[in-house]
């Protein structure tokens, strides 16, 4: 018997609520960075220069083009998931799309999906878990090569002071060869506002393929693993803060050995991205988002362990993530070693608490059952488009 989701407000209300609340935190966010013309005199305060920015026709068309794009592509996503759900007679709410205005360079978190019990159908876990990522990928792709069709080129110099720099991908990389307007060699592509909000589905569907706990990947993972994917993914989840250390400290590292003098600038801001996404995923293990450990968790996990406490975890991390913006906006030693103090800090406490296996990754229990050969394939490239999306610095400024 399916478990009830909750009627009115909250079962259809609320995602409406929360999708029209991430539709304008998305165009706010947009219109906050956009460069806006103050009459000489003026001071204006911050939500003065947002309506300036709204009021300007240029400054307003690029950020419903930014917001509708990348919205379009997390609705796809969702809407992925929430018909493969129905489709396979799984119960699942609406989705619930996260608004974080100003915070988030997209104005979103991205959004969620509920199901009140675990999958354990590997055939219906796989099709639920790659529905998401595939529909978002199907509407990613010509809105990107269309806004990479449409971006511009300006001197390298000029272009690096515009803002955020941008990663690449394998995909990403592939569709500007083919798309992307031709300039001198000393000129830096510069994205038009659609491109940006596809790139930013890029970026959201690359880090929800991570193969680890119950992110897409891992839904992925384990249905074409089986239980035993756990111990994979725990290594994966310690692999991101590796990666992490060598981008923060690597650099540095290699020009001390070339002879010249070792720095964390900038590296220890642009790094910090991958240490703040293991500690997502810590935070939504450890929170028991959707599952885990314990009865009912894959392999043998063994029982929960307590790790990190949630909340903290997530304060800290804050604090690390402010510090590293900061050591690199202001190129500030100051900053970069209160950064490195508070990383040291939750890197001890995350290993010390959790142990190197977390057992809070580990998915919850699925049949024996094995996917068709046409499913494993599917799984396969599936996870292949996670490396094709892959990117070592998503962004820095």
């Amino acid at each position: 018997m399916s478990q009830p989701l909750g009627d009115g407000f909250r079962r259809v209300g609320l995602p409406l609520v929360l999708f029209f609340a991430t539709a304008a935190s998305m165009v706010l966010t947009a219109a906050a960075s956009a460069p806006v013309l103050v009459p000489a005199g003026e001071f204006p305060g911050f939500w003065q220069l947002i309506g300036l920015a709204l009021s300007d026709e240029t400054a307003r068309t690029n950020a419903f083009a930014m917001a509708g794009s990348l919205l379009a592509i997390l609705t796809a996503h969702e809407a992925g998931h929430y018909v493969a759900a129905r489709l396979h007679d799984v119960p699942v709410s609406l989705p619930h799309f996260l608004p974080l205005p100003l915070l988030s360079p997209f104005g979103t978190m991205g959004a969620v999906i509920r199901m009140p019990a675990p999958v354990r159908s590997r055939l219906k876990l796989f099709d639920i878990g790659a529905a998401g990522p595939i529909a978002g990928l199907v509407v990613a792709l010509p809105l990107y090569a269309y806004g990479i069709s449409i971006s511009t080129r300006m001197p390298r110099a000029e272009a690096l002071g515009q803002g955020v720099e941008l990663g690449s991908s394998l995909l990403s990389l592939g569709i500007e060869a083919l798309f992307a307007p031709t300039g001198a060699a000393n000129t830096e592509l510069v994205l038009s506002p659609m491109a940006y909000g596809a790139w930013g589905g890029f970026l959201l569907t690359m880090l929800n393929l991570l193969p680890i706990a119950q992110l897409d990947g891992g839904h992925v993972a384990t249905a074409l693993f089986g239980d035993r994917w756990w111990h994979a993914a725990c290594i994966l989840h310690r692999l991101m803060l590796l990666v992490f250390v060598v981008l923060a400290l690597g650099p540095g590292a290699w020009a001390l050995g070339h002879g010249a003098a070792f720095t964390l600038l900038p590296h220890a801001g642009r790094a910090t991205f991958w240490l703040v996404w293991s500690q997502f995923v810590g935070a939504i293990a450890g929170g028991g988002a959707g599952g885990g450990a314990g009865e009912g968790a894959g392999g043998d996990a063994g029982p929960r362990r307590r790790g990190v406490p949630v909340r903290m975890r997530i304060v800290v991390t804050v604090a690390i993530a402010y510090l590293g913006a900061n050591s690199l906006v202001r190129a500030s030693e100051l900053w970069t070693a209160l950064w490195l103090l508070g990383t040291a800090f939750l890197l001890v406490a995350d290993i010390f608490m959790t142990g190197f296996f977390d057992s809070n990754l580990a998915h919850p229990r699925v049949s024996e059952t094995e996917l068709g050969p046409l499913r494993k394939v599917l799984a396969v490239c599936t996870l292949a488009i996670f490396a094709a999306l892959l990117m070592a610095w998503p962004m820095s400024v």
